[in-house]
Order: structure tokens, then C-alpha cells, then sequence
């Protein structure tokens, strides 16, 4: 499957907001009118994230996060550049309440700060429809604090984990159970996709955050 990719630095800087100035790879084959339903967000960390890029479901827009800049804001980028889409998937090392996105961290403790570009996503998902693939992101009270959070700010069904997502072997799952509603649409990757893929996506040990995180490099905290 032929790929591309371009540099999302010129998005970040406001300079281009179109969907070629995403950082993006997707197969010829998908670029259909069918693409606009799913914007699928692999975060570069995540081990052997290319397969993940190529293993997507026919139909979908894949854009990778780029590990030095903020992740918020380049999801935030692509939905503005891509409009209106039924699902948004994200797909990154998580723990309970956090996501791990580029530079930044999404969390209990930063979502005040995120508050108004999250709630922005909501006028880009028709579907109201956010999968978030970290590893145990609903897992107790945080997680489930954190799951109600963002639907209150995007208004979408959420659908995440309590458990780690990814490779059965290391006691992965990619079952993620929904929250506030029924997720109507698949999930981001082929079946054969899910069979060989070798990770989970769990919380990272240590990476560099941005300022509003200066506190989280091992684990996030409510």
C-alpha cells in the first residue's frame, strides 16, 4: 500500500489548514467520498505504529502525531482541516484518566487548560463518536471521571478501555466499552490488523512533556 507524507509544522503555525499540510499517511485506495467518516490519530510512540498506518480500515483518514509538538493541538488541526467526520480514533499510550499525545499529556490535571479545544472537536464530529485506544484510560475512579469529562466537553459517545488495549499476549484487548451510547461504527483496524499487531499501548515510563505537564513523566495524576 503506497503512503504519504507531509509535515504538519506549517498547520501548527497556522500557516495552511488543509488537509494536505497534515502530517498524514493513507492508502491510494481510500482516498474515496467514503473518507471523510472515520480521522484515525496514531501517536508516533506507539510501537511499530506503521503497521497500525497501513492496517486501517478502507475508508479512513490517518493522520500521525509528530512526538515534539503538542498533540492537542494537532488533533485539534486536523479535525479543523478535514471537517466534518463521523468518528474520531485515537490511538496512543494511555493510563487511567490520561492520554499521552506528541509532547503533551491530556489528563484531569490538564483538561481545564484543554477545556476549549476539546469542546471545539464537537462541531466536527457529525457522528458523535470518540475511541480512545490507551491502555486502561476508564479504569477506576479516574478514568471514569476522565471519560465523563470529555463527553461532557465533546457531547459524544466515548468509547475506551479499563484494561490494556492491544496484543492478546501481553493481556491486551480491543474491545473498548462505550460509554453515554452505542458506538455504530467499526473500529479503526482490520481484524488481521488486530491479529498480528505485536504492542499494547501502555503508559509511557518517561518522554518529554510541555509545560502544562511538567509534573506527569511517569504516570498521570488526577
Amino acid at each position: 500500500m503506497s503512503k504519504s507524507q507531509v509535515n504538519i509544522s506549517s498547520l501548527l503555525n497556522n500557516q495552511d489548514i488543509t488537509p494536505n499540510a497534515i502530517n498524514y499517511h493513507v492508502g491510494e485506495n481510500h482516498l474515496s467520498a467514503a473518507s471523510n467518516d472515520m480521522l484515525v490519530v496514531i501517536d508516533s510512540a506507539v510501537d511499530d505504529y506503521s503497521l497500525l498506518v497501513s492496517g486501517v480500515r478502507q475508508g479512513a483518514h490517518v493522520v500521525v502525531l509528530e512526538k515534539n509538538h503538542n498533540g492537542v493541538a494537532q488533533i485539534s488541526a486536523a479535525l479543523e482541516a478535514y471537517g466534518a467526520i463521523e468518528s474520531l480514533h485515537i490511538v496512543c499510550h494511555g493510563s487511567p484518566g490520561c492520554l499521552y499525545l506528541g509532547n503533551s499529556q491530556l489528563s484531569l490535571k490538564t483538561l481545564t487548560h484543554y477545556a476549549d479545544q476539546i469542546a471545539s472537536w464537537s462541531k466536527r464530529l457529525s457522528g458523535n463518536e470518540l475511541l480512545l485506544y490507551g491502555c486502561r484510560v476508564a479504569a477506576g475512579d479516574a478514568g471514569e471521571e476522565f471519560v465523563d469529562k470529555i463527553h461532557r466537553l465533546t457531547q459524544a459517545t466515548v468509547a475506551a478501555s479499563a484494561n490494556p488495549v492491544g496484543e492478546a499476549r501481553q493481556g491486551g484487548t480491543w474491545q473498548l466499552a462505550s460509554f453515554f451510547g452505542g458506538i455504530k461504527n467499526a473500529q479503526a483496524f482490520l481484524p488481521e490488523t488486530q491479529q498480528i499487531y505485536a504492542g499494547i499501548f501502555t503508559e509511557v515510563l518517561s518522554k518529554s512533556v510541555d509545560e502544562y505537564d511538567e509534573s506527569l513523566l511517569i504516570h498521570c495524576l488526577p
